[in-house]
């Protein structure tokens, strides 16, 4: 995959500009600043987002989104405000189509359970509400690449630490600025962009593999995101797979392609929290991610 297309998802932003070797330095002060492997940390859905609580500076008790489809922490902006935050420069980002300048702030501390950041540098962005819930904060892969982590849906914990064998494992491709895996649409692989953020299939429109044809539904929904609102239709997709495994009926959402850097053979995002797995598991020193099944969905 040396050619990528860029995108950015709905509530996810990816920074222009932004270089591998800050990723790479905020990874490592993470995982420098993490509590011992083994501690469990709580959390519950909202709708296809797994939130958490925490604190950021002296506020407690705010909804924090574990999103993998961030390249950076986004902290709502009106949070910004009440924490008196400056604004140190200014960067521009693209969400669904649309582009906009936010600040790049720094948090004086952000604690998730026993885990606790200090001097986190985020951006501040309008976030959107999920089901009425006000979503405080966004933590991307800036702080999730310091560690190894499983996420378990059936006792809706995440636990830090080297990930358990889980049923199926695949290759984790881990591009600077965002997780891909490959999926098999019948038979014929392509890369998506793995999101804990994201809801079903979302695929870019004229980029799908040779032969692969859907049958589109003329419903639309809306998307929000930092940007605004998008749409994205939906459609039918049968004959999807991860590892040899059915993933059966995964919502399916087509949207328009991507602006900027050209990525070969990245056709669109893969949310994971509707997809009936029980456990997933993110191996970053290893790349691998590895999910266990549910016939419960």
């Amino acid at each position: 995959m040396r050619h990528f297309r860029r995108t950015f998802t709905a509530v996810n932003l990816v920074m222009a500009g932004l270089f591998a070797t800050a990723l790479a330095r905020a990874a490592d002060e993470a995982r420098s600043e993490a509590s011992p492997p083994g501690v469990t940390i709580p959390f519950r859905m909202c709708g296809h987002l797994i939130l958490i609580r925490g604190s950021i500076g002296d506020l407690g008790e705010l909804n924090l989104a574990v999103d993998t489809g961030a390249s950076s922490t986004v902290v709502r902006e009106r949070l910004a405000r009440t924490l008196g935050l400056k604004g140190e420069r200014t960067v521009e980002v693209g969400t669904w189509g649309t582009r906009r300048r936010l600040r790049r702030v720094t948090l004086p501390s952000l604690r998730i359970g026993p885990l606790e950041f200090s001097s986190v540098s985020a951006l501040a962005a309008p976030l959107p509400s999920a089901e009425g819930v006000a979503i405080d904060a966004l933590i991307g892969l800036d702080l999730l690449r310091g560690f190894n982590f499983t996420i378990d849906f059936t006792s809706s914990r995440i636990t830090v630490g080297d990930p358990p064998d889980l049923p199926h494992t695949v290759r984790l491709h881990q591009h600077p600025l965002f997780l891909a895996v490959r999926l098999y649409v019948r038979e014929r692989p392509m890369w998506v962009l793995l999101d804990s953020g994201a809801d079903g299939l979302s695929l870019f429109r004229g980029e799908l593999p040779d032969g692969v044809r859907m049958r589109t539904t003329r419903r639309h929904r809306d998307i929000p995101h930092a940007g605004g609102r998008g749409r994205a239709e939906e459609a039918h997709l049968n004959g999807v797979s991860l590892d040899g495994v059915d993933l059966g009926a995964v919502p399916v959402y087509l949207m328009q392609a991507r602006d900027g850097v050209p990525i070969e053979n990245l056709r669109g995002v893969l949310g994971i929290a509707w997809l009936g797995f029980e456990r997933v598991a993110f191996d970053f020193e290893r790349s691998r991610f590895g999910f266990e099944r549910s016939d419960r969905r």
